[in-house]
């Protein structure tokens, strides 16, 4: 019998130092995805763990988890405003998404630092 695993998603927000290419999307989503490749070598270099990395996130698996870390940069929704128009914000998550996702983490860290 098969098995599918639902990743548990992670948000990992992306520095937003004035490096990142702001004249096109394919070169932004490009060194986003470069970025995901580095992370994705680092956890197996430094960890052993297993990793494979896509456009936008790098799924993890560790003792039968999968984790999902989404790369995110708050360039992305302007820079995808900017140089595609409004339309292009269609599909893409909400910005109340990702903040609601870096309250959590917030909180998260909070809870975890309180009983370590």
């Amino acid at each position: 019998v098969g098995r599918c695993l639902q990743p548990v998603e992670l948000l990992v927000q992306l520095e937003g130092s004035g490096n990142w290419p702001e004249d096109s999307m394919e070169a932004f989503l490009n060194t986003k995805a470069a970025v995901g490749v580095q992370l994705a070598d680092a956890l197996s270099a430094s960890f052993n763990i297993r990793s494979r990395p896509a456009h936008g996130h790098v799924d993890v698996f560790v003792d039968g988890f999968a984790f999902r870390l989404v790369l995110f940069s708050d360039r992305e929704p302007a820079l995808r405003k900017k140089l595609l128009g409004e339309a292009a914000l269609v599909g893409q998550p909400p910005a109340s998404n990702v903040a609601l996702r870096q309250w959590h983490h917030g909180a998260m860290a909070l809870v975890a630092g309180e009983h370590s």
